[in-house]
């Protein structure tokens, strides 16, 4: 199976848009426009989301870390504490989330002789990217 069987335009970004924006005129493709922009919708929620997600664990740390503060005598060291707290959970997931991700679903790296179809698909969509 050649490479680029499943891809018939190894064109890159540049020529993904010069497609995009050719097909835009025509009748047939309006599906395909509102997919792209559904798309590109999806994509700017889930980075609103994910700001929103890591901001309220901020909160929620520096609240804990307020009142345990507060329960201690001291409010400005727990909110200290809490904050480098959240900064290293921060740098961990950012760091080394994926192989977190990884370990805990069981995923393990595929060879050839395991499953040559599947070794072979994924090696031609690492060729195409």
């Amino acid at each position: 199976m050649s490479p680029n069987t499943n891809f018939p335009h190894d064109w890159g970004i540049e020529g993904a848009e010069k497609e995009f924006s050719d097909n835009l005129g025509k009748e047939d493709s309006q599906e395909e426009v509102n997919e792209q922009r559904t798309m590109w919708e999806q994509i700017r929620s889930n980075r609103i989301k994910s700001v929103v997600l890591v901001a309220a664990m901020a909160a929620v740390l520096v609240l804990i870390g307020f009142f345990i503060g507060a329960f201690i005598g001291n409010t400005w060291a727990g909110l200290i504490i809490a904050l480098i707290i959240w900064g290293i959970m921060s740098l961990i997931a950012y760091f080394q989330g994926d192989n977190i991700f990884l370990s805990i679903s069981k995923a393990r790296k595929i060879e050839r002789d395991d499953n040559p179809r599947l070794y072979n698909i994924v090696e031609e969509m690492k060729i195409a990217s």
